[in-house]
């Protein structure tokens, strides 16, 4: 993966196999404490037609777990992925820390992937960041078709 970051753009397939071993390393960290859920809807098998820029998705994932942790109620993380016409669209749930294990944050994983996202992606992607009750919901929706490489 440290080689596919000094890229341009990677395959999808490659970028999402990333994710999914990413995923199984964090459900042996954590065990049975957090409850994990990850799905990815390809039913047409379009994934190693498309490319993407690099780790733009692992920090959505990141964060998720980063700043999940709670002992006062259930610890979630809910991932779900669905390519469809070229269109990438992720949806990430994850519970929000207990006060007490609030992690500082400087919020610049978050920035970041927003300036790669408008510079790469520019007027082809949505990125919704909700915050609501106890939960914390993040939505990228992104245009493959419409990368924009100079």
């Amino acid at each position: 993966q440290l080689e596919n970051a000094n890229k341009e753009i990677v395959n999808l397939k490659e970028e999402l196999s990333f994710i999914q071993n990413y995923i199984a390393m964090e459900k042996e960290r954590v065990g049975k404490r957090c409850l994990i859920e990850y799905n990815f809807e390809d039913k047409k098998t379009e994934a190693i037609n498309y490319q993407i820029a690099p780790l733009v998705l692992i920090t959505l994932v990141e964060n998720a777990f980063k700043h999940s942790l709670t002992t006062e109620r259930e610890w979630f993380v809910k991932i779900l992925v669905h390519l469809g016409n070229g269109v990438l669209s992720m949806s990430v749930h994850n519970s929000m820390p207990d006060q007490s294990l609030k992690m500082s944050s400087t919020g610049i994983g978050l920035l970041n992937i927003r300036k790669r996202l408008e510079l790469l992606y520019s007027g082809h992607y949505m990125l919704d960041i909700i915050e609501e009750g106890e939960e914390y919901h993040t939505n990228l929706v992104l245009s493959l078709k419409h990368y924009n490489h100079e």
